[in-house]
């Protein structure tokens, strides 16, 4: 069922590829929006003014993990309980887009 508007949830949009990330059970990719839960999430901040990126589709507290704390380029981002450790903590940049309606 959609309900991508739910309230205290966004979708994380690729800007360049206008993607969005998506989890279905421990795999996330990016896919074309389609607004199922599986494409929303909540961001909750850390003390430190990071995030932790929570599933709102997971039975449970699933966050967004980078899979055994390795930080080398190309290690699979995966979704797994939330455990706090620093492979589950995010700086998120916010870029604001601004369309024109003509």
């Amino acid at each position: 069922m959609s309900h991508w508007r739910r309230k205290g949830y966004v979708v994380i949009r690729n800007q360049k590829s206008g993607l969005v990330l998506d989890a279905s059970e421990y795999q996330i990719k990016l896919q074309h929006f389609t607004g199922y839960d599986v494409q929303l999430w909540k961001l909750e901040p850390t003390v430190d003014g990071k995030f932790f990126i929570v599933m709102s589709a997971a039975p449970g507290n699933f966050a967004v993990d980078i899979r055994r704390q390795n930080f080398c380029a190309g290690t699979e981002i995966i979704a797994y309980p939330r455990h706090g450790g620093a492979n589950q903590v995010f700086q998120l940049q916010y870029q604001q887009v601004l369309a024109n309606a003509e």
